[in-house]
């Protein structure tokens, strides 16, 4: 068995009805206006999270270094082939 159906022609109905027009009407121009400005909204971006290799490579930047030592040049050091002589050179090489 089915019910009554609708009360259709009442002041009731018919005030629903316009209320429902009314926002089908205002629905369909928000509509169109944001097709015709589509520019206006602005998605809003997610800072994106550093992932683990990120996060590691920063960490790596700035961990402090040790730091090197300074060499002092020693100039009065005597040379390696110092006293060496140059007439050497072409004895051994004869005998063999």
């Amino acid at each position: 068995m089915g019910g009554l159906g609708a009360n259709i022609g009442s002041d009731k109905w018919e005030l629903a009805q316009r209320k429902k027009e009314a926002a089908a009407k205002y629905a369909e121009e928000i509509r169109l206006a944001t097709l015709a400005n589509p520019m206006q909204q602005k998605k809003k971006e997610k800072p994106k999270e550093k992932t683990a290799r990120e996060k590691a490579l920063e960490f790596a930047k700035n961990v402090p270094r040790p730091q090197a030592k300074k060499v002092q040049v020693a100039t009065d050091l005597p040379s390696k082939h110092e006293g060496y002589d140059d007439s050497q050179v072409g004895e051994g090489a004869s005998e063999l």
